[in-house]
């Protein structure tokens, strides 16, 4: 069993982030306009090998399944409104990572009509956990795969913070959606079959604490935990930390504390899979930043253009830079706003040069330990860069680089201006590449071994056989030779007796 600690643990290192997310909460939430056409990536969350069920040319309703994936637990893909399907084709997805991905476009008949399957169920715990979980799959949401043992699970811990700027989702889901919220997480804590969950919120958000608390029923499994405001507190391991005091290792899941994290948005989207029979096929999404003429938070569905986003709050500023998926810490600059909005995507952050830096400045960084006090994982930055730059293997290993979380803080902070989490991710990727050449050439040396072997076992097969044959014919020719003395002596005494009589 878990123990939840009273007061939860402050965070190592870290940062202070400037919130940033008081004028996209402004306006209340409201729901996007619906876009002429929706393109829907078949890559998302764990659905990498969808295949499409529908053709060109097929009408669909909305949250019909359009693409399934055989793998299992694999999360279908469904239409997000009802219209004709004009093209499944290969484009970009919009996590600015060049990944492609097959496509299903979809043109909107405006009529935007769900699908006669939609099944509305009032009393959840009628159903079994099992069917729980099911259903949530079958709905298109990505839970943690720890779900899927729940033997093992004895915490779950639903995230409410967001300690990163600009990003406001989960505060306006709960200031919009509480009740849906609460009711999502006791059918999470139903499904794990777990008598107590927690809710994480940062302390200083007492508006937030406030609806959360007036809504949670007198009765109630579900406790409510004040986490550091600084970032990244609310990250799945710091979060796990924070509340229990168990420290986790890069090759740990939460599953080794015996937890389960989700966060709001997905509470909110459980609940209208069980109760109202819909699949995920929305998102709230923040659109910030001063390159934005009116930042605000929007549910928008799936597939929606993100220029077409980026126009519903007032378009860009004149001095608008560039666009960025996530957070400033943590995002990924877009190459262009043609690209569809995925599952993935909570935050839309446009900057502007105000947000970049232009006097970078130049320092003795030997004597500068700025991004090893903020590091919340207790590494040391500095020497992890020094490592990465001399492409230093072994050094980079040794030094932790794996449990470098990727959060950014090192970068905030640097005097020079290092991209160091981007050289810390590259050089994981590149240890990860040699050491997959690595077991290939091992795998090939075993298999090229295994064939010698194999060929000299078969040539000494060969050679046993030749022998064998050699024997035997040796064998034969004698067994001729002794039938032919035999025969000719059985002919002679043949003979003899006949001479005789």
């Amino acid at each position: 069993m878990v123990a939840v600690l009273d007061n939860p643990l402050p965070l190592t290192g870290g940062i202070k982030l400037p919130d940033n997310r008081a004028i996209s909460l402004e306006r209340p939430l409201k729901k996007a306009k619906l876009p002429k056409l929706v393109t829907i990536p078949l890559c998302q969350a764990e659905s990498e090998n969808s295949l499409p069920i529908v053709n060109v040319g097929d009408s669909v309703l909305k949250g019909q399944v359009i693409a399934e994936d055989q793998l299992k637990n694999a999360v279908p893909v469904h239409a997000s409104t009802s219209g004709i399907v004009i093209e499944i084709t290969e484009l970009t997805l919009s996590e600015g990572s060049g990944i492609t991905s097959k496509c299903i476009v979809i043109e909107s008949d405006g009529e935007d009509r769900w699908h006669e399957d939609k099944e509305s169920i009032g009393d959840y715990d009628k159903l079994s956990p099992e069917e729980i979980i099911r259903k949530i799959n079958q709905a298109g949401i990505t839970i943690s795969s720890d779900f899927y043992k729940a033997q093992d699970v004895s915490l779950l811990i639903i995230n409410a913070a967001e300690t990163e700027s600009y990003i406001s989702s989960h505060e306006a889901i709960i200031r919009t959606y509480i009740d849906e919220v609460i009711t999502g997480v006791e059918i999470l804590a139903y499904a794990l079959q777990l008598d107590s969950c927690v809710i994480t919120v940062e302390e200083d958000k007492s508006e937030l604490i406030s609806i959360i608390k007036n809504t949670l029923p007198e009765k109630t499994n579900i406790d409510l935990k004040l986490i550091s405001s600084r970032y990244p507190a609310s990250e799945e391991k710091q979060l796990i930390k924070s509340i229990t005091g168990q420290e986790l290792s890069f090759e740990d899941s939460s599953i080794n504390a015996g937890a389960v994290v989700e966060n709001i948005s997905t509470a909110y989207a459980i609940k209208k899979a069980i109760v109202n029979g819909e699949p995920l096929i929305s998102q709230v999404v923040t659109i910030a930043g001063s390159g934005i003429n009116q930042p605000c938070n929007l549910e928008v569905i799936i597939g929606t253009p993100i220029d077409e986003i980026i126009e519903q709050c007032g378009g860009y500023t004149d001095q608008f830079e560039f666009l960025v998926s996530g957070g400033p810490m943590t995002g990924l600059k877009l190459d262009n706003d043609q690209l569809p909005l995925t599952k993935s995507i909570h935050c839309l952050l446009a900057f502007t040069k105000s947000l970049i830096p232009d006097n970078i400045r130049k320092a003795d960084t030997t004597d500068c330990n700025e991004c090893e006090e903020v590091c919340p994982v207790n590494l040391k930055p500095h020497e992890l860069y020094n490592h990465a730059i001399e492409q230093d293997e072994k050094a980079l290993i040794n030094s932790g680089l794996f449990n470098c979380i990727e959060c950014g803080c090192c970068n905030y902070v640097c005097l020079n201006h290092h991209q160091l989490t981007q050289e810390f991710r590259q050089a994981k990727n590149i240890i990860r590449q040699q050491q997959h050449k690595r077991l290939v050439a091992e795998e090939n040396k075993k298999r090229y071994l295994n064939k010698i072997a194999r060929n000299e076992k078969q040539e000494k097969e060969k050679a046993k056989r030749r022998l064998r044959k050699v024997s035997q014919d040796k064998d034969n020719d004698l067994k001729k030779k002794q039938d032919a003395i035999a025969a000719a002596v059985d002919r002679v005494r043949k003979k003899r007796v006949e001479k005789n009589n």
